[in-house]
């Protein structure tokens, strides 16, 4: 990418991708705040138990929006995050989320960007690391209540 409107080019298609083929909530999503077209996805979940949110911020705008339709969460859908952020523990319900190894991440990227730096050739390379699912109260068992 060579400037901002690549970037934003880019973004535009792969959403328009993404809504294209999946019925999910994913991607209809700007800076965390629930678009109109997220708002009615969620208000027309039909028989959906779970929203599993890109991140944190999403998921706790998704149970915000869902309260004040009414929805219980976790007793009529359950909702889940990703990224562990610090604000996970002070909403309400809890939010049930995925914790990556942050640090773990950034040391691998500057690892990577030095080597890049100093010539080596970086080639294509997939990294796994462990994440940890944080159980807390926005996820329910299905058949129970």
């Amino acid at each position: 990418m060579s400037n901002i409107d690549d970037l934003e080019e880019y973004d535009a298609e792969l959403e328009l991708r993404l809504k294209r083929e999946y019925a999910t909530v994913f991607g209809l999503f700007r800076y965390c705040v629930l678009t109109a077209e997220a708002m009615d996805v969620l208000e027309h979940r039909r028989n959906a138990t779970l929203i599993v949110a890109g991140n944190d911020l999403i998921a706790i705008s998704a149970i915000r929006w869902l309260s004040e339709q009414g929805v219980n969460v976790p007793d009529e859908i359950s909702v889940t995050g990703f990224d562990n952020i610090r604000w996970t523990d002070v909403v309400t319900p809890r939010l049930t989320t995925i914790a990556q190894p942050v640090g773990a991440i950034g040391k691998k990227a500057v690892e990577l960007m030095h080597g890049s730096m100093l010539g080596e050739k970086i080639t294509t390379r997939h990294t796994i690391f462990d994440v940890e699912l944080i159980e807390r109260d926005s996820v329910r068992r299905i058949g129970r209540r």
